[in-house]
């Protein structure tokens, strides 16, 4: 060990601190840093120090696995760094490096300087200090809910305490949803809507109407998550603005919060933002998919009217009509209720066989014919064998696909018949023939 220690001595003269980590590494693996006399282990400890003063990244995190290793001998110069050295913007790493080290001691010094830091008001230091603190669980909760009545803490406060999954951080973030700081507010609702209790429902609703989008999307993400705690008629209604407000994210959550209630009232706050002029494109995508997941008839119905009215558009090809038809399409196809994919599935028989602009739109028969495929009910397979007749190859191909996952083997028989059926169309003929020379491949 002499000789590397002598090397990693001349390695540190010369600059080479890349060459030092390497060689104390190897030192403390083979021994344990902490069973060495104390003189081994200070003139280790001033080699690991010159590597995180003047080593680059990457041999500051090499010997920032070793320090540690060292014992407690190490803290005094690491909590002498974190406590005199001021904040530099072209070399923050090394104040960093040496606020992370300080963490992972647990020591009454080592948290009284990472409580400090999560006021300082540097964010990098204050997020060490929040990750070292937090990791300490539950039973530092006291210290950094001691730090509330200091204004410069509170959003390192708020930032470890979201950090902690205990109970015990309810009481002080409660505090922290009504900071004069919306980073503050939303870090606390953020964590808050994890847990049940009636206090955090209300806060979440009172803070529906904050200025800060990032506090409302909070709160409604919350509320959300709340939604079996509070009766659809309260909460529609406080919801419903949030589907228009002017962040698309805030929009989303409150679609998204609707959807979980899976109410009338929920669905018909929905169908109302979704007629007005004013909601985005995205947002009518959310909210076709979140009707899709509510497992309510009542709003599989309202797709079948929404795909209808965009069917029935005069500029059936514009691009937002299109992406509008292919969203609902494949919404229904992903209806997992077996109780209501009989009802996705005779809509998207009744929108092929009703709709007049299907037929100028194969891009839509196709999504259609996927759709009734991934639900795979088998009163499909009759509307998805007259689509073998369609002009067009690639709505043929999606029929043949659909057809083989719904009942592959009855389906294959129904066409054997029909190619020797002399009564059918030849478009029908020449389509059969084509599924059944597809099907084997």
């Amino acid at each position: 060990m002499d000789e590397r220690l002598d090397a990693a001595q001349a390695a540190a003269s010369s600059g080479h601190w890349s060459t030092v980590a390497h060689l104390l590494q190897e030192i403390v693996s083979q021994q344990d840093g902490q069973g060495l006399d104390r003189l081994t282990q200070q003139r280790l400890i001033n080699l690991a120090l010159g590597c995180l003063s003047d080593g680059n990244f990457q041999t500051r995190w090499d010997i920032s696995k070793v320090i540690p290793q060292l014992g407690a001998i190490a803290l005094p110069a690491l909590l002498h760094i974190v406590r005199t050295t001021d904040f530099d913007e072209e070399d923050w790493e090394y104040l960093w490096f040496a606020a992370r080290l300080v963490g992972e001691f647990d020591h009454p010094d080592a948290i009284a300087t990472l409580l400090a830091l999560l006021q300082s008001g540097t964010p990098e230091l204050v997020q060490v200090a929040s990750d070292a603190l937090a990791n300490r669980g539950a039973v530092i909760v006291p210290d950094v809910t001691s730090l509330l009545s200091r204004p410069s803490a509170r959003l390192g406060v708020a930032q470890t305490l979201a950090k902690i999954d205990h109970p015990s951080i309810i009481e002080p973030l409660l505090v922290l949803v009504d900071d004069g700081v919306a980073e503050v507010r939303a870090i606390a609702l953020e964590a808050l809507m994890r847990y049940s209790d009636d206090r955090i429902v209300s806060s979440l609703m009172r803070s529906l109407a904050d200025t800060s989008a990032r506090v409302r999307q909070a709160a409604v993400t919350g509320l959300g998550l709340q939604a079996q705690r509070v009766s659809s008629q309260d909460m529609v209604p406080l919801i419903e603005p949030l589907l228009l407000d002017f962040n698309g994210q805030v929009g989303r959550q409150a679609a998204i919060a609707l959807g979980r209630l899976r109410t009338i009232e929920a669905l018909n706050a929905l169908d109302r933002a979704w007629r007005s002029p004013y909601l985005s494109e995205p947002l009518r995508h959310e909210i076709v998919q979140v009707m899709g997941q509510g497992q309510h008839e009542y709003a599989l119905l309202m797709l079948q009217g929404y795909l209808e009215e965009q069917l029935g558009t005069t500029d059936v090809h514009a691009a937002p009509t299109q992406r509008l038809c292919h969203t609902i399409i494949a919404t229904l196809g992903r209806v997992e209720s077996p109780m209501l994919q009989p009802t996705a599935t005779q809509i998207l028989i009744e929108i092929l066989q009703v709709q007049p602009s299907i037929s100028q739109w194969p891009q839509l028969r196709q999504a259609i014919a996927f759709s009734l495929g991934q639900i795979g009910n088998s009163q499909a397979i009759e509307a998805l064998i007259q689509l073998l007749a369609d002009e067009d190859t690639g709505v043929r191909l999606h029929a043949i696909a659909a057809l083989k996952q719904i009942d592959p083997t009855n389906t294959r028989k129904r066409l054997e018949q029909l190619s020797q059926d002399l009564s059918i169309s030849p478009n029908l003929q020449q389509g059969t023939a084509f599924a059944l020379t597809e099907w084997s491949r």
